[in-house]
Order: structure tokens, then C-alpha cells, then sequence
């Protein structure tokens, strides 16, 4: 899987290739990206499993997300799009990869919003 960064709040995640590379077009990688290419990753791998017992060829697929950021401080994410675009995949399977989709943990997860906790340890130093 290949997730290319392609705007300041747009990335696109490309099947192929046997691990996971992170490419840019431009902006320099922020916490941003990396949860929309969390989410990207996460429902395409989602998708993985029901294609291939489908017999559904995943390579075409490329998938799209866009973000816009809050204006209140600290800067969040107030809305995601996701696009898929899976040249091959019939009409018929379109409702179906949607409900696989909707599967995704972290998309479920967002959806919902989990509790967070936080601590901060301080140690010695080492050497």
C-alpha cells in the first residue's frame, strides 16, 4: 500500500507493493495525515479480506480522504470524506463494500469517539 499526501488536507491511498510507503506531493507529513492514512489503511484492509473471498480484484482501488480542521484552538478535525474508487467493481458489489467498509475499527471508533487517557512519565535520564 502506498499513502500519498497530496494536499494540506487531502491524502490517497493506492494498492500494490508489499509493505507501506508514505509519499509526498508537496506538504510535509503532520499528525493529520497520519490519522487520515490510519483511516485509509484501515478500511482497505477491511475491504482485503471480503475481496479476495469475493474473488474481487483490489488492485485498481485507490481510496480518497479529505479533512477539514476546526478554527477553534487547539485545531481538530471537524469532517472526513472518504472516496473509494474501485475501477472493475461491479454495481451490484457497491452496497455491499460500503457495509464492509463501515466495518472498520478505526472508522467505528471515530464514529463514536472512545475515551483517551494520558499520562506523562518522567525518568531519569540514561548513560
Amino acid at each position: 500500500m502506498r499513502l500519498i499526501l497530496e494536499g494540506e488536507t487531502r491524502v490517497r491511498m493506492e494498492m500494490g507493493g508489499d509493505g507501506f510507503e508514505i509519499a509526498s506531493e508537496g506538504p510535509a507529513i503532520s499528525p493529520y495525515h497520519l490519522l487520515a492514512g490510519s483511516l485509509a489503511s484501515c478500511t482497505v484492509l477491511t475491504l482485503q479480506s471480503w475481496a479476495e473471498g469475493a474473488g474481487i480484484d483490489m488492485a485498481p482501488l485507490s481510496l480518497h480522504v479529505a479533512w477539514e480542521n476546526t478554527e477553534e484552538r487547539p485545531k481538530r478535525i471537524a469532517r472526513v470524506e472518504m472516496e473509494l474508487r474501485w475501477p472493475g467493481l461491479s454495481e451490484e458489489r457497491v452496497g455491499t463494500a460500503e457495509r464492509v467498509a463501515d466495518l472498520c475499527p478505526i472508522h467505528a471508533t471515530l464514529k463514536r469517539a472512545a475515551e483517551v487517557s494520558r499520562r506523562v512519565v518522567a525518568l531519569p535520564p540514561t548513560g
